[in-house]
């Protein structure tokens, strides 16, 4: 055999070894910064091949290494090899790592950062193989838990010569001793420390629920809770009793119809259900706002607030009980926003619960909430000290619709800059609809008249929604404003395109939608190889505002945009709206 060959044989072992010493790693997890990834890797424990599964990541996301600590039997991480031709051994797991857990208080055993997780080779054919670890677990940082998850990383190996597999010193922790060894010290201690702690945790979920009563959420409501207390309270104890605990019942209703929910969701995910995960949804956080805007127009009076006889209970024991239970959930739903710190701890510690315990935290919410209110119905001698309906309350009412509306900033917030605007508009558009369906026509109104001023008012209203609510995308893929890029392009001459815009600039909204949402003037652009950059000049201490009088003269009037061409002399001027056809013409080359 030449020496040639030998080098092409070797480098071709070389290249079947590499399959695995050299595995790309798979991301298992990850959370914001927080992330961990695995990958297949041949390797020599005690002098035997064996496959490890080498894991990477940051300190705070790790996995559970004790069943007994995980947020849900099962969920520990595990790890299973398959391959034709090979017989695996038990998988042996790492020395553990102490974790300081919030929710429990105490530390845990877990595996974080750098790790393996061995699985060793008893027996093997040789030859090519394709190797699969079945990976299955649930990866949780200090303050949240992702998803279960099961992935199934594979590889192809080169059994031919195991020998050349790199060793590497590997310490088992005491996960093998723990599933074969009964811990008679952990059972003996355990439950009596988590029978304090349930204890504590079951009245902390009481005490968040009583919190809910004086949140800004639910004062707005105080009014009408009110009344109905001192209109009960005029009944006879038997009724006044049936009354005001059905409203009770009500506020548990939501908050045990939100249990089931966050069970349902824990039994298929794993995942803790948080009052304020909604927020992360912009469509919730839209729908929100703009529920509050519309019951902020209720406490204006700007929208009648009458409920029919059936709710309000003017007609019969039943519908009573009804506006009662009716009024109960629309006070629970109001606490939505409010889940402060008590919750929060509350629900963090629940992440490690069965869950069972997390439906009960949620009902001994709702109960908490409803104690003021029990004890109002159930003592007479309280309802009579609230204070009687008059102007005070029409005034609190009305004080109260101005502090909905700085609610409805909450959920506006939460949105991306570019549709913020949008949303706003939209809220006041609905406020106008409500004026006019509340305002415009009186309760002696003919039929024919009120359905055509309120059909008005709801065909603004859709209508609006429908042109302002739809995400808009951008198409093209800007550059923010940067001198230094715009000047290398021109001297790699590289046509360039500046788009001076504003937020508060209405005509720059309507160039966009008119021009540059457009596909074709997209994919003419990129034809062109045009640099697009839009330059923000929303504020007078911007970079893009100071060169735009500065550099090109223009005393801050948008939009305005301008073109770079390596075939044209001096740059080209677009001022205020244009047409793509206008655009298309200005960055043709001249023949």
């Amino acid at each position: 055999m030449t020496r040639t060959q030998k080098k092409l044989l070797f480098l071709s072992c070389l290249a079947l070894v590499s399959v695995v010493l050299f595995a790309e790693p798979v991301e298992i997890a990850r959370h914001q910064e927080e992330h961990s990834s695995a990958r297949i890797v041949g390797v020599r424990v005690d002098g035997k091949p064996a496959i490890a599964l080498k894991f990477s990541g940051t300190d705070d996301l790790h996995y559970y290494a004790d069943p007994v600590t995980a947020p849900a039997p099962g969920l520990e991480l595990t790890a299973a090899g398959s391959a034709e031709g090979v017989r695996f051994g038990p998988t042996r797991y790492p020395q553990e790592a102490m974790f300081f857990e919030p929710s429990l208080g105490m530390e845990i055993e877990v595996y974080a950062e750098e790790f393996a997780v061995v699985l060793p080779i008893e027996a093997h054919e040789g030859g090519v193989r394709t190797v699969a670890v079945e990976l299955t677990g649930i990866a949780c940082t200090s303050k949240l838990c992702l998803p279960p998850f099961e992935r199934e990383l594979t590889a192809e190996i080169d059994l031919f010569d195991t020998e050349m597999w790199p060793a590497i010193e590997f310490s088992e922790g005491r996960r093998a001793a723990a599933a074969t060894e009964p811990r008679a010290v952990t059972a003996a201690v355990q439950p009596a420390a988590s029978a304090v702690e349930v204890v504590l945790m079951l009245l902390l979920a009481v005490l968040a629920g009583l919190a809910f009563n004086v949140m800004p959420c639910v004062l707005p409501v105080l009014p009408l809770i009110a009344s109905r207390m001192i209109n009960i309270a005029k009944e006879n104890p038997r009724r006044r009793i049936a009354l005001g605990l059905t409203f009770c019942v009500g506020i548990i209703a939501f908050f045990a119809a939100v249990g089931v929910f966050s069970s349902v969701v824990r039994l298929t995910t794993g995942a803790v259900f948080n009052l304020s995960d909604p927020y992360r949804y912009p469509t919730f956080n839209i729908v929100m706002a703009v529920f509050l805007v519309v019951f902020a127009m209720f406490m204006f009076d700007v929208l009648p607030l009458t409920l029919p006889s059936k709710v309000s209970g003017k007609s019969s024991d039943a519908s009573t009980f009804g506006g009662s239970f009716g009024m109960g959930f629309l006070a629970a739903i109001l606490s939505i926003p409010c889940s402060g710190a008590i919750l929060a701890a509350v629900l963090i510690w629940v992440q490690a619960q069965h869950w069972l315990m997390g439906f009960w935290v949620f009902v001994l919410m709702g109960v908490g909430m409803a104690l003021p209110y029990a004890a109002l119905v159930l003592a007479p001698s309280l309802l009579s000290k609230i204070p009687k309906p008059g102007h005070w309350m029409d005034m609190f009412k009305k004080a109260m619709g101005f502090a909905i509306l700085l609610l409805a900033i909450k959920p506006m917030s939460g949105l991306p800059k570019e549709r913020m605007l949008d949303v706003a508009t939209f809220a006041v558009i609905v406020a106008f609809a409500a004026w006019m369906w509340g305002t415009w026509v009186s309760y002696s109104a003919s039929a024919g008249k009120k359905w055509l001023v309120r059909g008005a008012a709801v065909l603004l209203a859709v209508v609006s929604g429908l042109w302002l609510l739809p995400e808009k995308l951008d198409i093209i893929d800007w550059y923010d404003y940067d001198r230094g890029l715009i000047q290398t392009a021109v001297a790699e001459e590289r046509p360039v395109l500046v788009k001076f815009t504003a937020d508060w600039c209405t005509n720059c909204k309507i160039l966009e939608s008119r021009v540059f949402y457009d596909p074709e003037v997209a994919a003419f652009l990129k034809a062109n190889d045009v640099l697009p950059v839009k330059a923000d000049t929303t504020l007078a201490d911007f970079a893009a505002s100071k060169d735009l009088q500065a550099i090109y003269g223009v005393p801050g009037t948008v939009p305005m945009t301008i073109l770079h061409l390596p075939w044209k002399d001096e740059p080209v001027r677009l001022s205020g709206i244009y047409d793509k056809q206008e655009l298309f013409e200005a960055i043709e080359r001249d023949d």
